[in-house]
């Protein structure tokens, strides 16, 4: 843990923790689910790496269900972990205790995530149309692709352009240079990493029994690697990434470690020594945290409402000016809701929506 406090700090204090988003809650559980991955390509004792390959299942499965962008690590470490154990034909590990309690505590968590897409959307794997139930609640397959799109859209280009940032690779130039802007999340991490890889190949060219380090640098590379090429290829929305850079940055130290264990102590002062200039700016850059706020209550925004009625006699609060409906009167909502309808016009709101179609909207002027 010593060794990737400095990816830790950069979670908790350059992001807004207070937020209902998951993304702070999603990066410390991909930072702890590679330190786990870590623990357990080291581990030498059976029992003990039965017990942390029972751990990555469960924690790998948290993670999906908190954010689906995880998905890259979470196969990344499951399949080297799976891969590890047949090669070594470590069969005993799958079947032990603590492995089938971390696979059936995985499974039932991914079934109630599953469960949980095709109720509010019809599709257990929302927003991908890849599985879809027959049920009256499932959305348009038009609205669905507009969803992802519009994900892909701010992931690639924030306020840009909706067509340069779904088509072709015209994306790519504006997307890189504000990447490359962020010198705490990627610059730094990445030539920490660099030097500690190259640090690592001096060590070992030096130093024979340093040579494993290059076999866990590669091990512990393959998450990472999975995890940047799905970023890249669904939504690279810098945020979306986490501590994944910083990762990279304590990867050759852990893989020093994993190679001569007396070296635990050195190689963390080194790993802090190397992370100062860049925690340091981080701590400046988010010194506002620290400021004393005022005494006070948040006040919540109460936006302009006014009350519409659609075709299909559905009515609900929109707001009048801007796209916030904030803690309005339910039903609300920020946006044109032209096609939808209550599931059970008699339970109401209680009952559910569906997507509606023209026979509905004929049974509603009857």
């Amino acid at each position: 843990y010593a060794i990737s406090l400095p990816a830790w700090l950069y979670m908790l204090l350059g992001n807004n923790i207070s937020s209902g988003s998951p993304d702070v809650t999603s990066s410390c559980l991909m930072i702890q689910l590679f330190l786990t991955f870590a623990a357990f390509i080291m581990a030498a004792d059976k029992p003990e790496r039965a017990e942390l390959f029972g751990t990555l299942l469960l924690l790998g499965a948290i993670c999906l269900c908190v954010q689906l962008n995880t998905l890259g690590m979470v196969a990344g470490v499951w399949g080297v972990a799976t891969f590890l154990l047949v090669l070594e034909k470590d069969i005993s590990c799958f079947l032990s205790t603590r492995a089938l309690a971390g696979a059936a505590a995985a499974a039932f968590l991914i079934g109630c995530w599953v469960y949980r897409g095709a109720l509010i959307s019809g599709y257990p794997l929302f927003p991908s149309r890849a599985i879809a139930v027959p049920v009256a609640w499932r959305m348009k397959e038009s609205d669905v692709d507009r969803h992802r799109e519009a994900v892909v859209h701010w992931a690639r280009i924030p306020f840009g352009d909706r067509r340069t940032a779904l088509e072709g690779f015209s994306w790519l130039r504006p997307w890189f240079k504000r990447v490359a802007a962020m010198d705490i999340q990627f610059n730094w991490p990445i030539g920490i990493g660099l030097v500690g890889a190259a640090a690592l190949s001096l060590a070992s060219w030096m130093e024979i029994r340093l040579r494993r380090g290059f076999y866990f640098m590669a091990l512990l590379c393959v998450p990472l690697a999975v995890q940047t090429g799905f970023w890249l290829l669904t939504a690279p929305e810098p945020r979306y990434f986490g501590a994944g850079a910083w990762l990279f940055a304590i990867a050759p130290i852990l893989a020093l470690i994993a190679a001569q264990g007396s070296l635990v102590f050195l190689a963390a002062i080194a790993n802090l020594y190397l992370c100062a200039v860049p925690m340091a700016g981080l701590f400046w850059e988010t010194k506002w945290i620290w400021a004393a706020p005022d005494p006070r209550f948040p006040e919540i925004p109460q936006p302009g409402l006014v009350e519409v009625q659609n075709r299909f006699g559905l009515r609900y609060y929109a707001p009048t000016e801007g796209n916030q409906s904030f803690d309005s009167a339910l039903p609300a909502s920020n946006t044109n809701l032209s096609e939808i309808g209550f599931l059970d016009p008699a339970a109401g709101i209680a009952g559910g929506f569906r997507p509606m179609t023209e026979n509905h909207a004929a049974e509603a002027k009857r």
